[in-house]
């Protein structure tokens, strides 16, 4: 069993297929937990028996949220983080000091080559951040995945698997993992 955090409603993508970047969401989010709920949360029964702790958002990465439900996360359990790449640094910092990095998979949403990706995650540069975060994630040994969105906003069939084809030859990388969403 598999958990599963919503990070936040934030995020630093312009996405055509989602808009969560509009805050239309926020109004419903309620108030965060505290550092002491979060680890009170992870002592309970359901969560003692799951494996895998998810933590996606919109972009986890860019609210002050995610860095506390990392540390809260007991050290016996991994952590899939979801993002889009954009803003790595502070993420590469925290996983370069982490001496358990097995525990970690990062997966990092690519929706197309280059100007495709970018127009469609509506962020220009996005997709070489992308590929800039899978390579350091290599570089340091942390496992890590790239997903591609099709959605029937963008296109009934924009050559699913030809793209991720493409996108796995032109950044050397074995292991993307293909997920469409309609």
């Amino acid at each position: 069993m598999d958990i599963n955090f919503f990070a936040t409603y934030q995020c630093n993508s312009r996405c055509m297929n989602c808009s969560i970047w509009k805050g239309e969401k926020n109004n419903n989010a309620g108030e965060k937990l505290g550092l002491e709920a979060l680890e009170s949360l992870f002592m309970s029964p359901l969560v003692q028996k799951t494996d895998l702790i998810g933590i996606a958002g919109g972009e986890p990465t860019i609210d002050p949220f995610f860095w506390k439900l990392l540390k809260a996360v007991p050290a016996s359990k991994k952590i899939t983080i979801t993002t889009n790449g954009l803003k790595h640094e502070k993420l590469m910092e925290f996983l370069r000091g982490q001496s358990d990095r097995e525990r970690f998979l990062v997966q990092v949403s690519i929706d197309g080559i280059k100007d495709l990706n970018d127009k469609i995650r509506g962020v220009s540069g996005g997709f070489q951040k992308a590929v800039d975060l899978l390579a350091q994630l290599k570089d340091i040994n942390v496992q890590s995945d790239f997903f591609y969105h099709q959605s029937e906003k963008l296109s009934s069939d924009n050559g699913c698997i030809q793209i991720v084809f493409k996108i796995s030859c032109r950044i050397q990388y074995k292991n993307g993992v293909l997920r469409r969403c309609i």
